[in-house]
């Protein structure tokens, strides 16, 4: 008898949490069948955004992606990351979006300067060139609390997207492709 409640009292959790679950899915979350992201997708990352409400979906990789959209018509992609790298006891996720891609071997030194300068004014996150197989990508990124509030999120990628937008702009001009 004691063992069966408890059976009971589990299924009823289960069934409860499945629930909740599907009920807690923002509407821009990846479909359902993508069983590989949602596999690796950190569900903390999920719950911390849907707190603020935003609108992403779950790559294939985990990652969290958002489109942030500005006033004068233009987007920006930001990746926020399932992934925890941990220095000393310290929990950090990558926050990231892409500026331009590179064919290796093109970059200028004049850019490489000017991305180490811009860099160094800002309070969080740096530039990076990212390999994507045949392209390099110029990539502004974020390395956050892995346990930051939705709050301190949000600010972390709306600035991640900010910037990028900026440089998008900056060395394409009227391009929009990220």
């Amino acid at each position: 008898m004691f063992l069966s409640s408890h059976c009971r009292v589990a299924s009823l959790f289960i069934a409860l949490a499945g629930c909740l679950f599907a009920l807690s899915s923002p509407a821009g979350a990846a479909p359902a069948d993508d069983a590989v992201g949602r596999a690796k997708a950190d569900p903390a990352v999920g719950l911390t955004l849907d707190e603020v409400k935003a609108n992403y979906e779950i790559v294939e990789d985990g990652d969290y992606k958002l489109t942030i959209d500005f006033d004068d018509k233009r987007s920006q992609v930001v990746f926020v990351s399932s992934a925890v790298e941990t220095l000393g006891k310290m929990g950090i996720r990558e926050v990231w979006s892409i500026a331009n891609l590179y064919v290796p071997g093109n970059e200028a030194a004049e850019l490489a300067v000017s991305l180490l300068k811009d860099g160094a004014g800002k309070i969080l996150g740096g530039w990076q060139l990212r390999d994507f197989g045949d392209r390099l990508g110029l990539v502004y990124c974020m390395q956050v609390p892995a346990g930051l509030d939705a709050e301190g999120l949000r600010t972390a990628y709306q600035q991640t997207a900010i910037i990028a937008d900026e440089k998008e702009k900056e060395l394409t001009g009227s391009k929009d492709e990220f």
